[in-house]
């Protein structure tokens, strides 16, 4: 076993945790010091104790992972360590496994091991010391990745981060250090629009993105369908008619509208025998005029006693003509004057009707 020296933590960092970092196999005071707080200083698991058979493989797992670290085959001894506090839980093997993935170049992991080694010994003399080689393992981890920084209104809403298989997932505010990649970037919240963009992280830079939302748009209301209006007017108007006193039946054959068509077939007759009346009596009168000229002209042969009584006979049948015309006017428009009473009621008369009309 190795014996742990009393040294400062300064001279501690500068011998052992500086890089590159003295072998396991080069017992250095600072390596003795540390492997004795890791091997003794250090309790261990707590939980059931391993059986003596664990402890002892687990020991000689321990040896052959030192063996290999001084060869420097840093993965292989990785697995020893590895499967050596698998097998005895104390804490020594989680401080060796961490110092064999610092040399093969895993810095997550191995600052996964040491935060390990202090949260299983947060009181033990050189935690400060471990504490300080993590700051300096992960300041270097971190230069060799990129810091992205999101802040998002409204706040608390979901990121992630996706490229080549690798996911980070987190909250506004986030800020993360990452691998060099091209990421795609998700922001989402409940309620608004999903945002999403490319981002190009590279060694050692800071990218800064500020993202604001949008509301989801609410839906439209669905649209009511229109009320079918009832014409109720209609009904209004019968119940006034109703109201109203009922008036007597019309006469048998009146229409109540006004005069018919029998009414208009006699004016009409009227107008005709009226118009014919006219040009016979004119026919007749002009017949008259001519036999009184032919007749004063003196003449008296028989040739001319003959013409004129031709003319005479002539104007006469005309003259009756007119006469039979004019009789039949005159009784076709009493005809339709009748009728026109009748059809305008007994009660208006035929001035109502014709003011009607």
């Amino acid at each position: 076993m190795f014996k742990r020296a009393d040294r400062g933590t300064a001279e501690i960092q500068a011998s052992f945790f500086q890089y590159p970092t003295a072998a396991l196999s080069r017992p250095s005071p600072a390596l003795v010091a540390l492997s004795v707080v890791a091997a003794v200083a250090l309790p261990a698991v707590a939980g059931a104790k391993p059986s003596k058979k664990k402890i002892r493989k687990a020991a000689r797992l321990d040896k052959v992972g030192k063996s290999l670290y001084a060869n420097k085959r840093f993965s292989e001894a990785v697995v020893a360590f590895e499967e050596a506090f698998d097998t005895d839980p104390k804490a020594k093997y989680l401080f060796n496994l961490a110092k064999a993935h610092d040399k093969n170049g895993n810095l997550p992991e191995a600052i996964d091991a040491y935060e390990r080694y202090v949260d299983r010994a947060p009181n033990a003399q050189d935690a400060e010391d471990i504490r300080a080689v993590l700051t300096f393992l992960q300041t270097k981890l971190n230069r060799q990745r990129g810091q992205v920084e999101i802040s998002c209104r409204p706040a608390a809403a979901q990121v992630l981060l996706t490229a080549d298989g690798e996911k980070v997932t987190g909250t506004t505010p986030f800020s993360e250090w990452v691998e060099p990649a091209g990421y795609t970037l998700q922001v989402t919240r409940k309620g608004y629009e999903p945002f999403e963009r490319t981002v190009n992280v590279t060694k050692g830079s800071a990218t800064k993105i500020e993202v604001v939302l949008d509301k989801v748009a609410a839906a439209p209301p669905p649209r009511r369908a229109a009320k079918k209006r009832t014409k109720t007017a209609p009904v209004v108007e019968a119940a006034k008619e109703e109201a109203v006193p009922a008036e007597p039946p019309p006469p048998a054959g009146d229409t109540g509208g006004g005069p018919g068509l029998a009414t208009w077939a006699s004016f009409g007759v009227a107008g005709a025998a009226l118009i014919a009346g006219v040009v016979l009596g004119g026919a007749a009168t002009a017949k008259g005029q001519e036999y009184n000229d032919y007749v004063s002209g003196g003449r008296s042969d028989g040739n001319t006693r003959t013409h004129a009584n031709a003319l005479a006979d002539e104007s006469d049948s005309l003259a009756l003509m007119a006469n039979v015309a004019y009789g039949l006017a005159l009784v076709a428009a009493g005809t339709g004057g009748v009728l026109a009473f009748t059809a305008a009621g007994p009660r208006q008369g035929l001035l109502s009707w014709r003011t009607t009309w």
